[in-house]
């Protein structure tokens, strides 16, 4: 008789059905099994799938069918099975390279730093030619290589106050060299006369009333 009360005594310890190894009494069994039992049978409550409490531990957090805020708070919310997708390459606030100067942006910065970026290519304000060239490089472009830009030419101080596209000025200095020679005899005449000016004139101021030399220019 002993044997068959202790079969069904409610305070015989039994091991528990799921095998977690933990041995509870009969009248603490049907509790722990629904509570406590880290093998006990538990439903995600997004996909649906029933698994044990320890492998729920790790599904929580983790189910693809599960309803999620995007993590770079673009304010999208969607299924975790599409976030990594999302997160690569439609969020708004991901961060992407600019494809001219390399540097970092969020994506929904990236037109506004367009209009500033010292590499985007933009057309030469002259039009001189189809193909671009880095922003930060107009101003050296025109100032050296624009075929268009507005030039003197090089004989300006000496007189010719030709002005004409970089890209006539071989013409210019063709067509008028006999003229850009003339104005050099001129100029040659001009400093010679001035030259001879100032020696007369430092002449006549370095001697004092009386005669007597101070300085002589050689």
């Amino acid at each position: 008789r002993l044997q068959d009360h202790l079969r069904t005594c409610k305070y015989t310890p039994v091991q528990c059905p799921n095998d977690c190894s933990a041995l509870l009494t009969r009248l603490r069994l049907e509790d722990p099994l629904e509570q406590e039992c880290s093998r006990r049978q538990c439903q995600c409550e997004f996909c649906g799938m029933r698994m044990s409490y320890e492998r729920m531990e790790h599904h929580e957090g983790n189910c693809p069918q599960e309803s999620v805020y995007c993590e770079n708070k673009c304010g999208a919310r969607m299924l975790r099975r599409f976030l990594s997708n999302h997160t690569v390459n439609e969020c708004a606030k991901r961060t992407v390279p600019c494809p001219h100067c390399g540097k970092q942006f969020l994506y929904d910065t990236l037109p506004d730093h367009s209009y500033n970026c010292p590499r985007f290519p933009v057309s030469c304000p002259n039009r001189c030619d189809p193909a671009k060239i880095p922003r930060e490089e107009v101003e050296q472009h025109l100032h050296d290589n624009c075929p268009s830009t507005m030039v003197v030419c090089p004989f300006y101080e000496s007189g010719c106050k030709h002005k004409c596209p970089r890209n006539s000025l071989d013409r210019h200095l063709q067509q008028e060299s006999g003229s850009h020679l003339k104005l050099m005899c001129q100029l040659v005449t001009r400093q010679k006369n001035d030259i001879s000016q100032l020696r007369n004139q430092l002449q006549t101021v370095t001697s004092n009333q009386d005669g007597t030399l101070l300085w002589k220019i050689a």
